[in-house]
Protein backbone atom coordinates (compact mmCIF):
# COMPACT_ATOMS: atom_id res chain seq x y z
CA UNK A 1 0.00 0.00 0.00
CA UNK A 2 1.53 3.65 -0.99
CA UNK A 3 0.73 6.53 0.96
CA UNK A 4 1.10 10.09 -0.96
CA UNK A 5 0.46 12.76 1.05
CA UNK A 6 1.97 15.98 2.87
CA UNK A 7 0.54 18.66 5.62
CA UNK A 8 0.96 22.54 5.71
CA UNK A 9 -0.04 23.70 9.16
CA UNK A 10 -0.21 27.85 9.06
CA UNK A 11 0.37 27.74 12.83
CA UNK A 12 1.16 30.91 15.65
CA UNK A 13 5.27 30.63 16.34
CA UNK A 14 7.77 28.29 15.47
CA UNK A 15 7.46 25.62 17.90
CA UNK A 16 6.78 22.20 17.73
CA UNK A 17 6.42 21.14 21.28
CA UNK A 18 4.34 22.23 23.40
CA UNK A 19 1.96 21.82 20.71
CA UNK A 20 1.39 25.36 18.86
CA UNK A 21 -2.29 27.20 17.69
CA UNK A 22 -2.52 25.80 14.26
CA UNK A 23 -5.25 27.90 12.50
CA UNK A 24 -5.13 25.93 9.21
CA UNK A 25 -3.67 22.07 8.70
CA UNK A 26 -3.95 21.61 5.27
CA UNK A 27 -3.33 17.67 4.63
CA UNK A 28 -4.01 16.69 0.70
CA UNK A 29 -3.96 12.95 0.65
CA UNK A 30 -3.37 11.17 -2.77
CA UNK A 31 -3.52 7.95 -2.39
CA UNK A 32 -4.57 6.53 0.70
CA UNK A 33 -5.92 3.29 0.52
CA UNK A 34 -8.70 2.76 -1.66
CA UNK A 35 -9.78 5.87 -1.78
CA UNK A 36 -9.94 8.68 -3.89
CA UNK A 37 -8.07 11.39 -3.21
CA UNK A 38 -8.97 14.19 -0.90
CA UNK A 39 -8.12 17.18 1.45
CA UNK A 40 -8.44 17.34 5.11
CA UNK A 41 -7.75 20.79 6.60
CA UNK A 42 -8.41 21.50 10.46
CA UNK A 43 -7.21 23.29 13.36
CA UNK A 44 -5.67 23.24 16.66
CA UNK A 45 -7.08 25.69 19.11
CA UNK A 46 -7.43 25.15 23.10
CA UNK A 47 -5.57 21.76 23.25
CA UNK A 48 -7.63 19.69 20.70
CA UNK A 49 -8.37 19.37 16.75
CA UNK A 50 -11.44 20.91 15.79
CA UNK A 51 -13.79 19.70 13.20
CA UNK A 52 -12.52 18.11 9.96
CA UNK A 53 -13.68 19.13 6.84
CA UNK A 54 -12.75 16.40 3.65
CA UNK A 55 -13.02 17.16 0.30
CA UNK A 56 -13.15 14.52 -1.74
CA UNK A 57 -13.19 14.12 -5.70
CA UNK A 58 -10.95 15.43 -9.01
CA UNK A 59 -8.08 17.08 -7.22
CA UNK A 60 -5.94 19.53 -10.23
CA UNK A 61 -2.39 18.78 -8.35
CA UNK A 62 -0.91 15.38 -7.82
CA UNK A 63 2.11 14.03 -6.68
CA UNK A 64 4.90 14.73 -9.85
CA UNK A 65 2.94 17.81 -10.88
CA UNK A 66 4.44 21.35 -10.73
CA UNK A 67 1.62 23.43 -8.64
CA UNK A 68 1.61 27.13 -6.89
CA UNK A 69 0.50 27.67 -3.22
CA UNK A 70 -0.58 31.56 -2.76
Amino acid sequence: MLFYRFHINLQKGKTIYPHPVILLHLNPRFFYGNSEPYVVMNCWNNGAWGHEERHQGQLSWMPGRDFVLT
